[in-house]
């Protein structure tokens, strides 16, 4: 029999047995094996062993077993059950990302972006009955009005342009990186921003500054320009008037905002409302009281750090002893297990990993078997605060596996049932030349 199923969902599976001589009579009392096989694309069939085993629900003849959502995780699935004076029977899923059933998960939201579509919660009833008309209806309309603007207005946009220099824009050759410059040539001085001794007496750091009297005046000058409503640069730049500038643009752009609308209403935007402590109003503004140089010196920046997630490569070496420290994984406080595990692909079941080892249980699985002993593997907990762990694996198993690569991570499980995957990393199994263990 075939089953459309959705990939990566458990499923919970039942099925009568019948007797072999009788088959139109349930067979009760019956131990069922199943022997189980999964496939993806065209490649060829794999053999697993299902986590459930068949049950029989009381003595009805009828049996059941759950299949988790990592047995489901394959394009397809081919379960076999047989029992001593019954008939086999089998099951082949066919497994898909999408069902019919999906449809109704809809959200007007998902139907109507690109982002994400069809992933929704329920979908809106009144999307299907706004209106009896079709496209074509709407097209020969010869005058087609939107009753509302899904456009950001000027001062929308004016507004993300100045909290945009501040937050992101802060690298290297930004405007950002230059208004923070210019913030640090100031001082609180009982109320009153004032440039430093080092603004107002020194060339920048370094050497080859110029500090003559003409660039200060030129750097006074475009602050102050910045922070007045009127006021002429030097050189014959021209003036700029908030007032009248921005009536003209209104004037002008009677039909919405255009291009000059937008550039006016970010430059009253700097001084209209971003004017709060951090913002980049507030620090022009600050730099404004003084009248002098300025003096910048740059400094490195800092490196950034990766998620947590992003655990990087472990290679390792068969034929020796694995001892791996992790540290900084967060609190692992009210935990049930700890489990660290390598798989060539993540698709596997987990006894078929590579290894397995976990806080609980110590070495579970090696090379896809059993270990010699599971006190052979280990993972202890150094700091649980902080998350620190080691996890050993002696060599005499570590000599068991074949020279590849493939998938690790650490999984934590807590005693409420939240399971999380602290690291994932990329792994490479070495060889040596010494294969001797003892």
């Amino acid at each position: 029999m075939q089953i459309e199923a959705k990939k990566n969902t458990a499923y919970y599976l039942c099925w009568p047995m019948v007797d072999s001589t009788t088959p139109a009579s349930y067979k009760s009392g019956l131990t069922v094996t199943v022997a189980a096989y999964y496939k993806d694309g065209i490649g060829a069939w794999t053999a697993f062993t299902p986590v459930d085993t068949p049950a029989e629900i009381g003595t009805t003849g009828i049996y059941e077993m759950d299949l988790s959502a990592s047995e489901m995780n394959h394009d397809k699935v081919l379960l076999k059950f047989s029992a001593s004076g019954a008939a086999d029977t089998a099951f082949l899923f066919d497994l898909r990302t999408k069902l019919v059933d999906d449809l109704n998960d809809l959200a007007q939201s998902d139907i109507l972006s690109d982002a994400t579509p069809f992933a929704g919660a329920n979908i809106d009833a009144a999307i299907s009955s706004r209106s009896s008309h079709s496209a074509a209806d709407v097209w020969t309309v010869a005058t087609r009005t939107l009753t509302a603007s899904l456009d950001p207005t000027a001062a929308e946009i004016a507004d993300a342009v100045w909290d945009e220099a501040r937050a992101d824009h802060v690298a290297t050759g930004t405007m950002g990186e230059l208004v923070k410059w210019l913030a640090e040539m100031t001082e609180d001085d009982l109320g009153v921003r004032r440039y430093t001794a080092n603004a107002l007496e020194q060339a920048p750091t370094g050497g080859g500054g110029d500090a003559t009297l003409a660039n200060q005046t030129i750097m006074k000058d475009w602050l102050q320009a910045l922070m007045s409503k009127t006021y002429t640069l030097q050189n014959a730049v021209g003036t700029y008037d908030p007032a009248t500038d921005s009536n003209e643009a209104i004037r002008d752009n009677q039909a919405g905002a255009d291009v000059a609308a937008i550039a006016d209403a970010v430059l009253d935007e700097l001084l209209s409302e971003h004017t709060t402590s951090g913002s980049l109003g507030k620090t022009i503004s600050d730099m404004a009281d003084g009248s002098t140089t300025l003096s910048v010196s740059i400094a490195n920046a800092a490196t950034s750090i990766p998620s947590v997630l992003d655990g990087g490569t472990i290679s390792v070496r068969k034929a020796a002893t694995l001892t791996l420290s992790v540290t900084g994984l967060g609190s692992l406080a009210s935990r049930s297990n700890i489990y660290f595990t390598g798989k060539i692909s993540p698709a596997q079941p987990d006894a078929d990993s590579l290894f397995q080892v976990s806080e609980s249980g110590g070495l579970l699985v090696i090379n896809g078997g059993t270990p010699d002993s599971s006190s052979n593997g280990s993972i202890t907990v150094d700091d649980e605060a902080a998350g620190d762990i080691t996890i050993t694996i002696k060599a005499s198993e570590m000599a068991k596996l074949d020279v590849t690569s493939g998938h690790a991570d650490i999984k934590l499980i807590k005693l409420d049932g939240t399971v999380s995957v602290l690291q994932e990393y990329t792994l490479n199994i070495t060889d040596v030349v010494t294969l001797k263990t003892s």
